[in-house]
């Protein structure tokens, strides 16, 4: 049994963890100018401006899976440009690659999608015959129900939120975020290629 004393000093030790948290900041380079905690690169047909991006909204757990950054284009020609899936590459201290995940195989990697779950827990029930009364499958139903409404919450989220690929308009800009394989912990800097464009950012502690 914990203490008094002792579950306050679990709770302010995961306090001290949570105001400690690990992000990365860009590094100075020649060719980027930083702007707080983001980097801008400016090439001849667009803008870029890259943040790390510590995900904050629903599902939580998805930043234990997966490292995501935050990109901001700006088309600034009269005409449109094409940004690709393939233009976006991250590389670890290391120099390990890391590749995009497209945000569909991400809700499919985390997500479990309630509705398949409860036709297959119906079709269970049906096939042994289970007698279950009113109240239990009231309570059943009422359960199903707020699994999928917050797995619709979660996928809708991870949708909303991903940077989409295509044609940019002239003067249009788009934003969203990338989603990559979680570093390491213990990895220091990150290298996010852009269209063979190099920017470099380093593990800082946000206190």
């Amino acid at each position: 049994m914990f203490t008094r004393l002792s579950k306050i000093s679990i709770v302010l030790y995961i306090m001290s963890l949570l105001g400690c948290a690990v992000i990365y900041l860009p590094t100075h380079q020649d060719n980027i100018e930083i702007q707080g905690d983001t980097a801008v690169l400016t090439l001849e047909s667009e803008i870029v401006t890259i943040a790390y991006d510590t995900w904050t909204v629903e599902p939580q757990f998805l930043a234990n899976y997966y490292t995501t950054i935050s990109v901001f284009i700006q088309n600034i020609t009269k005409k449109s440009i094409d940004i690709k899936f393939e233009d976006f590459v991250l590389l670890n201290e290391n120099k390990v690659q890391y590749d995009q995940v497209l945000p569909i195989e991400v809700i499919d990697m985390i997500l479990i999608n309630p509705t398949t779950t409860s036709t297959i827990m119906h079709q269970n029930h049906n096939n042994q015959n289970l007698n279950i009364n009113r109240n239990e499958r009231r309570k059943g139903d009422s359960r199903i129900r707020n699994a999928i409404q917050r797995y619709d919450e979660h996928r809708y989220n991870i949708l909303r939120k991903s940077f989409t690929f295509g044609a940019l308009h002239s003067g249009a800009r788009k934003e969203g975020v990338l989603y990559f394989p979680k570093l390491d912990s213990n990895n220091q800097e990150f290298t996010l290629v852009y269209k063979g464009n190099e920017i470099v950012f380093r593990k800082s502690k946000n206190k």
